[in-house]
């Protein structure tokens, strides 16, 4: 059987080996048919593949959805296109507002290593880290959560923040008082883009009393307290993409330093102060409050004490900065505009009625006690009529201005007003039909 088999297929490829010429001839032939038979690709058909090829490039050199894509090396970079004037770019979760070009000096820079806390100690890390589910991302980002920030309408907010400067200036309100309590609606609204707003107008508005880095170093200052009225994560989020914002050539002369930090020969008097700001806020109630919180909890008024008015919403004595970093005196969030600060992000929040009515004393008492003109504070023109009666109701009905302009946002010729007044707190503001 093994000998049949071998002769068999010695046959066979002499067979092959003998028609070998003519079955090449008749494949190169038959090859020749297959290419003839094949359809031409139509004009239609190429069209379309040069505009997927052509898109495909222009995405490469564009900010998709506030992350930054490298130019590609093979496209022309599309740097020299600008934002849309009508929405800024920044990340929102509408898939309209999504794609937005990007200037190539706008882009924030990589940020320096923070020196001022030790490195990370080595560690094993796991092999794999886990990772979250496509659903699960889905439902994170839902819509009705609102994961992102509220973005504004460049065309109807700024003539009403334009109205808000030139009304202020009539009143004898400066640029710093109406920019603080501003800045802090557009913190607690979540509104990086109305903050950038912000420091656009104040640059017509302001003079010469605030340069556009002293502007944006207010207004961080402002975003930075806001954390004891709004939280962190918003501070966090709001900070970062109004930073990222900001033309290059200011965010390459904002402080790079923190002057907020404790230290063995400065903790009791920053104690002190925070102590002390409590009692010019609450004054008449200052240690019954206390005991109250502390009823509720108690470390409550121990953690509001020392890390909220000590650390953050008092500002440094001059004798205990750390390596003598001193923020400049048109920048600094003083005792006045701390109380602005708070009216402004209680207020936009909503459901926080009696804090608002204790920091609306708060305010008062600081011309009532003389605090706001203590050495060290900066005297802030226009405070004084804002603690009045009538000052109280103009900035309330300002900060509810704000809070409607930044929540409602045109698209087309559609306006839709995101969570009935904007704010993400609470169902927003309402007024009654009288």
């Amino acid at each position: 059987m093994v000998e049949k088999k071998s002769s068999s297929s010695s046959s066979t490829s002499s067979n092959i080996a003998k028609h070998e010429g003519s079955n090449n001839d008749r494949a190169i032939g038959q090859t020749e048919v297959h290419k003839s038979s094949n359809p031409p690709v139509s004009s239609t058909t190429q069209q379309q593949q040069q505009r997927q090829r052509k898109q495909q490039a222009a995405l490469s050199n564009i900010t998709i959805a506030g992350q930054e894509r490298r130019p590609s090396e093979e496209h022309t970079p599309l740097h020299n296109l600008t934002a849309k004037p009508s929405v800024l770019p920044l990340k929102s979760p509408r898939s309209r507002l999504r794609y937005q070009p990007q200037r190539q000096q706008n882009q924030s820079p990589q940020p320096a290593p923070f020196s001022h806390f030790p490195p990370t100690p080595p560690t094993n890390s796991p092999p794999n880290m886990s990772k979250l589910s496509s659903a699960l991302k889905h439902l994170i980002n839902a819509p009705f959560a609102k994961p992102s920030y509220t973005v504004v309408n460049s065309h109807t907010l700024t003539p009403t923040i334009t109205r808000l400067a030139t009304e202020a200036k009539d009143h004898g309100v400066s640029p710093p008082a109406w920019l603080a309590f501003s800045t802090a609606t557009a913190m607690t609204m979540n509104s990086p883009s109305a903050m950038l707003l912000l420091w656009s107008v104040a640059q017509k508005h302001a003079g010469p009393t605030l340069s556009p880095v002293a502007t944006a170093e207010l207004q961080r200052e402002v975003g930075l307290k806001c954390i004891s009225f709004n939280g962190i994560p918003r501070t966090i989020n709001c900070l970062g993409a109004f930073y990222n914002a900001l033309p290059a050539d200011v965010r390459s002369k904002l402080s790079s330093k923190p002057t907020r930090q404790f230290a063995l020969d400065n903790i009791e008097q920053r104690k002190s102060d925070g102590l002390g700001l409590w009692d010019s806020v609450y004054f008449g109630f200052e240690r019954k409050l206390l005991d109250k919180l502390g009823q509720s909890h108690p470390d409550l008024p121990v953690h509001i004490i020392h890390a909220h008015y000590a650390s953050l919403l008092s500002n440094p004595s001059r004798h205990t900065y750390v390596d003598g970093e001193e923020k400049p005196r048109e920048t600094q969030v003083g005792r006045v505009l701390t109380s602005l600060v708070a009216i402004a992000t209680l207020r936009a929040q909503t459901g926080v009625g009696p804090q608002v009515v204790s920091h609306i004393f708060g305010l008062r008492k600081a011309y009532e006690r003389g605090d706001a003109e203590k050495e060290g504070e900066v005297e802030v023109p226009g405070g004084k009529w804002l603690s009045s009666e009538e000052g109280n109701k103009w900035l309330l009905e300002w900060i509810d201005e704000l809070v409607k302009g930044i929540g409602t946002m045109q698209e087309g010729e559609a306006q839709q007003e995101q969570t009935s007044g904007g704010t993400t707190f609470a169902p927003g503001l309402e007024r009654a039909k009288l």
